[in-house]
């Protein structure tokens, strides 16, 4: 004993001579005892502190880790890498808790897990007809899922399996028999087809991991295929890596590795309705760990992972629960011990810390890009009034010019006769100079503050159209363009602002011409159509050019965007058409594809003051 109280017994016994032990025995055999409790009472001292130690230790290296980065994405990783080394564990799931919906929605799913066959999940042939057409041809295939119903923790708790985008099914073969299967799985974009390895490069390696599961104890030494694991996923650049092994006798494979992790750190996030899960709920508002033997909802979600042992811990941010850290061990049943929960509440602790600290860098680095695009449109704002004044001086230089042209023309007009050969290019020059001398009235309007003239009116747009390609089509055909015109006739007319609609067909039909330009066989067409049934009339602008680039798509119609040389482009032309459509009551988009054309589609509603008597 010690300290009053008892941690043992010492006895002796005498086989080699018939005596009684004696008074002084006695004495000495206490003596012993009590020297024998100091030296036990020390070593356990000195474990202690050495496991202490070795936690202290532990906790310092992950606070360094998780604090190592302020990026969102990033540190929920390291946080799961690091609960799964420190506690020896398997998967690692964390939530984020939203408590007015009672949601719980992903933030990672992370995964260093291995199995036995006896314990792991299985794959058959009837899973997928590509499966077996991968093991009849020996060839890797691509599969791009369609997700049947399902229960929505799956898709949270499990996102390889119920979310890629891609899967790719690699079968392995040693001697011309099936030994197993490789998936990779793409969950946030689809595999990158153009840099994608050699499938044999990927079979080899799997080969090598496959034969070094089966002949040696992967549970002692799990780096080592983790290792491998994740020199496929960098090599590849999938999300996620399982490995199975072909059960001959059960006709099914058996998956006994699966590395890899998926991140959410922006909406929206898979989740699922916290109302059938009463355990994980109490965790939560009761800021309570648990631990196993798994029941009811628990039970569940440790089965679907194919876990064998869990322990789950509240994420509580600023005395608040703010999610759920579970993990799960998939080849023990173990029982966590007191020591090893205190430990995963301190590392918790410390991600909940970090986890903090990187929303609220992600929230400034918002804000200040959102002040940045304030900040732009200010500059730009500033920049079309500066355009105003400009505009309107460069209007009264250009007036006078612009009235003796008109005058001149009008005069020429009337002195000849209907049939002269030159009427025709004079009347398209008198129409081409009224349009010129409306644009003048408007930029001086706008220079003057006066309010435009912005009536609706019942306009004929393929009138407007035909107007517009009078004055352009010489210059479109130019350098062999093909123009195709598909205007429906009797057409109802349009609510619209007179001569406004010209000015979008321009500057449509001059950007086709320029995306063509260089292109073989190119292709601009002008189609009109009408829609009773949604009451509007759609004009489509297409061409076969060099397309817009899918990253800049969604900036086209902002005020001074372009992608032509200084000098060429005002980047004003889509802005205006998209302001002038926007006035009209109607919507213009936009479908672009590169290197095969563009295609801006119009939709303006019908004028409906003709039906009124």
């Amino acid at each position: 004993s010690i300290k009053g109280q008892t941690i043992g017994v010492l006895g002796v016994n005498n086989r080699s001579t018939e005596r009684t032990f004696t008074q002084h025995d006695s004495e000495l055999l206490q003596d012993l005892a009590a020297h024998a409790a100091i030296a036990i009472e020390n070593a356990r001292l000195y474990e202690e502190s050495l496991m202490r130690t070795r936690e202290l230790s532990t906790l310092f290296l992950a606070s360094e880790a998780v604090n190592s980065s302020l990026a969102l994405d990033r540190t929920l990783s390291i946080i799961a890498e690091q609960l799964l080394s420190t506690l020896s564990v398997s998967q690692c799931y964390i939530g984020e808790w939203l408590p007015g919906q009672q949601r719980l929605n992903t933030l990672v799913v992370y995964y260093r897990a291995l199995w036995r066959p006896t314990d792991a999940p299985t794959l058959s042939f009837k899973n997928t007809s590509l499966l077996e057409q991968a093991f009849s041809h020996k060839r890797a295939v691509v599969l791009t899922p369609t997700y049947q119903r399902f229960d929505p923790p799956l898709a949270a708790w499990m996102p390889h399996r119920y979310q890629a985008k891609t899967i790719i099914y690699i079968p392995l073969f040693t001697q011309n028999q099936p030994l197993g299967l490789v998936t990779l799985y793409y969950i946030g974009e689809p595999y990158p087809e153009a840099t994608f390895p050699q499938s044999s490069f990927l079979q080899q390696l799997g080969l090598e991991i496959g034969i070094k599961l089966i002949g040696s104890d992967a549970e002692n030494q799990p780096h080592s295929f983790f290792r491998l694991a994740n020199q496929v996923i960098e090599v590849t650049g999938a999300n996620w890596y399982d490995i199975a092994l072909w059960n001959t006798a059960q006709r099914q494979f058996k998956t006994v590795l699966s590395y890899g992790e998926a991140v959410w750190a922006r909406n929206p996030k898979p989740g699922f309705d916290l109302s059938g899960f009463p355990q994980l709920s109490r965790l939560l508002t009761e800021k309570i760990s648990l631990v196993g033997p798994a029941v009811d909802d628990l039970q569940y979600l440790l089965e679907v992972s194919h876990g064998q042992s869990f322990l789950a811990v509240p994420l509580v941010i600023k005395g608040q629960t703010a999610g759920l850290v579970f993990l799960t061990d998939t080849l023990r049943d173990r029982h966590f011990s007191r020591r090893e929960v205190e430990l995963a509440q301190a590392l918790v602790l410390q991600a909940a810390n970090a986890l903090d600290n990187a929303r609220l860098y992600h929230d400034l680095q918002h804000s200040l890009e959102e002040l940045h695009r304030t900040q732009s449109k200010l500059v730009q704002t500033a920049r079309l009034s500066a355009m105003g004044e400009l505009a309107a001086a460069v209007a009264h230089q250009i007036n006078n010019p612009l009235t003796t042209i008109l005058g001149d023309t009008e005069l020429i007009l009337q002195d000849l006769p209907p049939d002269d050969p030159n009427a025709e290019a004079l009347e398209a020059v008198s129409r081409a100079g009224k349009r010129a001398h409306e644009v003048v009235r408007r930029l001086l309007v706008m220079a003057h503050q006066q309010p435009f003239d912005e009536t609706l009116e019942p306009i004929d747009v393929n009138e407007t159209i035909e107007n517009t390609l009078m004055l352009v089509k010489s210059h479109i055909q130019h350098g062999n363009v093909y123009l195709t015109v598909q205007l429906q006739d009797d057409m109802p007319p349009v609510s619209a602002i007179r001569g406004q609609l010209e000015d979008v067909w321009l500057n449509l039909l001059l950007n086709a011409r320029d995306a063509v330009t260089g292109q073989p066989n190119p292709l601009i067409g002008v189609i009109s159509n009408y829609h009773p049934g949604e009451e509007q009339v759609e004009v489509i602008v297409w061409d076969n050019g060099s397309g817009i680039p899918e990253d800049i798509l969604d900036h086209i119609f902002e005020p001074f965007f372009t992608t032509k040389p200084v000098g060429e482009g005002t980047g004003l032309g889509l802005h205006i058409c998209h302001q002038i459509i926007e006035k009209c009551k109607g919507s213009i988009t936009v479908e672009s594809a590169y290197n095969q054309g563009t295609r801006f589609t119009i939709c303006l509603p019908v004028d409906r003051k003709r039906d009124v008597l």
